[in-house]
């Protein structure tokens, strides 16, 4: 099959299948490719060729290909021919094999002559098609199908009238098929799908871009060394092309073209095309996009170089940013990119050319001022003006001082110039840890993310607070900290190591309001706690947080872990509580966020325990023992066996079966799992004809029977169960009250 040049000679003597692993035809649902496609046809003169590139394929057997690149074009180009009406009868030697129902229409509608398509006035040929006799309704809601009418709809539009003329030019429709003898492309094809991008070679997407616009060359010369040396220096170790970075570029060329020039779905105009294929821009933009290219391979350098500093501020939403600018391919670490992981990277490209292209002329008495800092440096008063006058007039300037500190005498020299661009650099890129907090802390979807990384696109330090999409408290919470840091700058790295923790994830309100909360006994732990409040009012406990990080803070945070890491098995400890849970004789549910019923769980953990258990395992068991205790002698008001038999209140009778549960290492909540807190209730004098529920009600410990179905936002039946027969075959009362009341 190697060498095959035209339609006719790839179907002459074999058949070309489209193979299952293959997506379905769509490029009849982008009109603009279809029409460049038919537009370089009908541009073509007499005798003259047109290359269309490369196919592959492999052999599955004698006389049987399967494509494996390139079934867009082919499928167009066989829909083409059949429509000019091309003497061939082996056209039906092709198969699309993605779907049955696609085969069936594609080989009926190739047993057809579109001359002899019926006619009706004023009708589009797929409503002809439609209306034909072989055509089966249950075609009508294919995608392949749907898409083959669009384009035959398109090709009947463009080309009505000029169809000997197309039909004599088919044969000079030239591409080179080449056949890989085994299934090898097959599995590259698959590795390459599951990454969600197209399989456009950037060779034919240079050709493509570069084709009829002025400057070709200079273009030409920028893609070819320039931009190619740098993707060679940023491809990593072990890796002996560029194919994939180039991959991985022209996806993120895509997504950026797309969102700064707001292209929208053809059938809604307020969602963004994320999957516009650049193949089918038009003349007018081709530059659009090479000027993208322009700008983000030298920032892809200037990441390559830096990229353990940038890493360090994307924690949380990108995990491993050398990979995705190496294009690597493997679990976790491919290009194609999460929303948020889009929002970010995207953000910080657009941040890292903003500092290559920036004036880099910085405030001297700013420089100045950050120098002395960064090398705790005091110089005395009117000795500043006098290091000012010098750096100005020689660029270069020795200073000399005395350690801020210790008073030993300091000397250092500094180059403006150098390290004007310097700090600029460190300042910009701290922006980062503020988009990536942001960010994670937000609701980005696939809707808004146009929007969120316009606001970050145009970030400066004066629009915290008024940025689109991104979360309002978040914003307010980066303002403050940033005023923090400039008033007490000595307490900066104790605040981001603080939110660099995972448990936090640049959201550090959670843990400041938990604190204020111990110090003064009074709970703050909810989202109507504003943050400001603390900063303005209770500004001293903060810093007594920070000065006192690595004893009381540490304690806090200790307990904070060990908590974390058992919430799910001791999460019923909060159904008693009132701001917590609520419940009716139907439903037990959770009224509070569970960011903050977890804050809940942390805080009567510290104010009930000793705080001088240094060990946080024996620390919880001890809260668990004495929770427990003042919660069935006080709020169940449990005395004897017959108070236990005759509990009828329903978040009651749960909280002792999640407590029997635990004493016999089954988790009621880790069963059921991490999103369902909310329970419905069966019972209560009602008969059900559900075999399953009656056997689980004849089985409660109780004499007022329930049974409790858990469930995330509206109960509807088919979630979990709380399966209490795995826990309550050996359950003793009297052992129980002997634990919980004696």
């Amino acid at each position: 099959m190697n060498n095959i040049n035209n339609i006719k000679e790839l179907l002459k003597e074999e058949e070309l299948i489209i193979p299952e692993i293959q997506r379905d035809y769509v490029w009849g649902d982008n009109e603009l490719v279809i029409k460049r496609f038919i537009n370089n046809i009908k541009n073509m003169k007499d005798n003259e060729e047109l290359d269309i590139g490369f196919f592959y394929s492999y052999k599955i057997y004698e006389n049987f290909n399967a494509l494996i690149d390139g079934q867009q074009r082919i499928t167009t180009l066989i829909l083409l021919s059949w429509y000019v009406g091309v003497d061939n009868t082996k056209l039906n030697n092709f198969k699309f094999k993605v779907r049955e129902n696609s085969n069936n229409f594609l080989e009926k509608l190739l047993e057809q002559k579109s001359a002899e398509i019926p006619a009706i006035d004023g009708k589009k040929i797929s409503d002809k098609i439609k209306n034909s006799i072989w055509y089966k309704r249950i075609w009508d809601n294919d995608p392949t199908v749907k898409s083959i009418l669009n384009a035959l709809d398109i090709i009947d539009k463009e080309l009505e009238n000029e169809k000997e003329n197309i039909k004599n030019k088919i044969d000079n429709i030239k591409f080179s098929c080449i056949e890989a003898g085994d299934r090898r492309l097959e599995t590259e094809y698959i590795l390459l799908n599951k990454r969600g991008v197209n399989l456009t070679n950037s060779e034919q997407l240079k050709a493509i871009l570069t084709e009829d616009i002025e400057n070709k060359n200079e273009w030409l010369e920028k893609w070819e060394k320039d931009w190619q040396d740098i993707l060679w220096e940023c491809k990593g170790e072990n890796i002996y092309n560029t194919d994939n970075i180039w991959n991985a570029v022209l996806y993120w060329v895509r997504d950026i073209y797309v969102i700064e020039n707001n292209i929208c779905k053809d059938n809604d105009k307020e969602k963004i095309n994320y999957d516009f294929d650049l193949i089918g821009i038009e003349k007018e933009n081709k530059e659009k996009v090479l000027k993208i290219l322009d700008w983000i391979i030298p920032v892809l350098e200037t990441i390559n170089y830096k990229f353990d500093i940038i890493q360090k501020e994307c924690k949380f939403v990108i995990d491993d940013i050398e990979s995705k600018i190496q294009g690597k391919v493997g679990a976790n670490k491919e290009y194609s990119l999460t929303i948020k992981e889009k929002a970010l990277f995207y953000s910080i490209l657009y941040l890292i050319n903003n500092i290559n292209i920036k004036d880099k002329n910085i405030q001297l008495d700013t420089i100045i001022e950050f120098i002395l800092k960064t090398h705790n440096i005091y110089i005395g008063e009117g000795t500043a003006e006098e290091i000012k006058r010098n750096i100005a007039k020689y660029n270069t300037m020795e200073i000399k001082g005395r350690d801020s500190f210790e008073g030993i005498p300091k000397t250092i020299t500094i180059n403006i110039t150098e390290f004007s661009g310097i700090f600029h650099e460190i300042i910009e890129l701290e922006k980062i840890r503020i988009f990536r907090n942001l960010i994670q802390n937000s609701n980005i979807n696939a809707s808004n993310l146009h929007n969120a990384i316009t606001s970050l696109k145009n970030f400066n330090i004066d629009t915290l607070g008024k940025l689109d999409v991104l979360n309002k408290e978040q914003q307010e919470e980066e303002a403050l900290k940033l005023e923090f840091f400039k008033k007490y700058e000595e307490y900066k790295n104790i605040i981001i190591e603080i939110e660099n923790n995972d448990l936090f994830k640049g959201k550090i309100k959670k843990i400041l309001l938990l604190f204020l909360s111990i110090k003064e006994k009074d709970e703050k732990l909810n989202d109507n706690y504003k943050l400001k409040d603390f900063y303005e009012n209770k500004k001293g406990i903060l810093i007594k947080l920070l000065e006192n990080k690595n004893i009381e803070f540490q304690n806090l945070f200790n307990i904070y872990k060990e908590l974390d890491l058992n919430k799910n098995k001791i999460w019923g400890e909060l159904l008693l509580e009132d701001d917590v849970y609520k419940s009716n004789k139907n439903y037990i549910w959770l009224i509070s966020n569970k960011e903050y019923a977890f804050l809940k769980l942390v805080y009567l953990n510290i104010i009930n325990i000793d705080k001088n258990i240094s060990d946080n395992s024996i620390r919880l068991e001890e809260f668990l023992n004495k929770n427990r205790k003042e919660n069935i002698q006080n709020k169940l008001d449990i005395k004897n066996s017959e108070d236990f038999l005759e509990i009828t209140e329903p978040k009651y009778q749960l909280y002792i079966l999640y407590i029997i549960g635990y004493d016999n290492k089954y988790y009621i909540f880790n069963e059921i799992g991490n999103i369902n807190k909310n329970f419905g209730i069966y019972g209560n004098g009602i008969k059900f004809e559900n075999k399953k529920i009656e056997e689980m009600l004849k089985k409660s410990l109780f004499n007022h029977k329930l049974v409790f179905q858990s469930y995330k936002e509206i109960w509807r039946g088919g979630q979990p169960y709380i399966r209490t027969e795995e826990f309550i075959k050996e359950f003793n009362i009297q052992k129980f009250l002997e634990k919980y009341i004696k």
